[in-house]
């Protein structure tokens, strides 16, 4: 047995609780009885269940581990209940069988039958195991799924809802104007410009040429005729003010162009 390498592992395994060191051959591994690092063997590991690390390096070619066997120290570090490992020196050291040892179970099956055995038993395990590395990361992958299809549907009714808030917005909008039209208030206002209209139908009367064609259409009333009459000598600001008016038709701006319209009215009144 190579005294270098018992060395080697004995120094490295003595350097503390989380100092581990693996064992493996053509892409088989050295597994332990327990399931927890099921491939790490501790210095405790070893004494417990081969006796000492000399020991257990001569039962290594016993266990099919012979030629080249790759020894890997590593260091241990856990953190939230996940374990990693930090390799610090790998090592490929050649063993080989003591043909003079005495072993019942390899007397009745062989050495290489053995081996064999114990090689297609290390790789079920790795099978096994990599299986339900599998069926873990299956099991994410629906959770995530699962969440992101909840994320979804709540997105789908966020944009519905908002989708009824804007209409229910626009509708109360529009029953707002109407409720408006029908208010005495309202009404009030079309009485303040009411009191314009003889003015207004006087001017036009007087403008009565060069009318456009589509004002001698019967759906277009005399108070329309004199508005269109008052464009071309309008100007450019006027107009867009009429026309924001128009597209802004809301109680309070009308109301507060009538009280102006009335005062002049009124004030006009007084001076007379």
């Amino acid at each position: 047995m190579n005294n270098q390498l018992s060395n080697i592992v004995e120094n490295h395994l003595q350097g503390g609780s989380n100092h581990v060191i693996k064992v493996s051959s053509n892409g088989v591994k050295l597994v332990k009885s327990t399931s927890a690092q099921k491939y790490a063997f501790t210095l405790e590991d070893i004494e417990s269940k081969y006796g000492s690390i000399a020991q257990f390096l001569q039962a290594l070619p016993e266990k099919g581990f012979s030629g080249a066997v790759v020894f890997t120290l590593q260091k241990t570090y856990t953190k939230d209940g996940k374990t990693t490992y930090h390799t610090l020196q790998t090592l490929t050291e050649k063993l080989t069988q003591d043909m003079n040892a005495t072993d019942p179970t390899t007397a009745f099956l062989g050495a290489p039958e053995l081996m064999a055995k114990m090689v297609q038993a290390e790789r079920s395990a790795d099978y096994k195991e990599q299986v339900q590395e599998l069926k873990e990361t299956l099991k994410d992958l629906r959770s995530r799924n699962r969440v992101l299809e909840e994320t979804n549907s709540s997105l789908t009714i966020k944009l519905e809802t908002a989708k009824e808030r804007e209409e229910l917005r626009v509708e109360r909008e529009l029953l707002k104007k109407k409720s408006f039209l029908e208010t005495p208030a309202f009404e009030k206002t079309m009485e303040t410009l009411g009191g314009m209209l003889p003015k207004i139908l006087a001017a036009s009367g007087s403008n009565a040429t060069g009318h456009p064609s589509q004002l001698a259409s019967p759906n277009v009333s005399p108070i329309q005729k004199a508005f269109v009459q008052k464009l071309p000598t309008a100007t450019d600001e006027q107009v867009m003010f009429f026309n924001y008016l128009l597209d802004n038709w809301q109680e309070d701006l009308i109301t507060q162009v009538a009280q102006i319209i009335e005062q002049q009215q009124e004030h006009h009144e007084d001076t007379n």
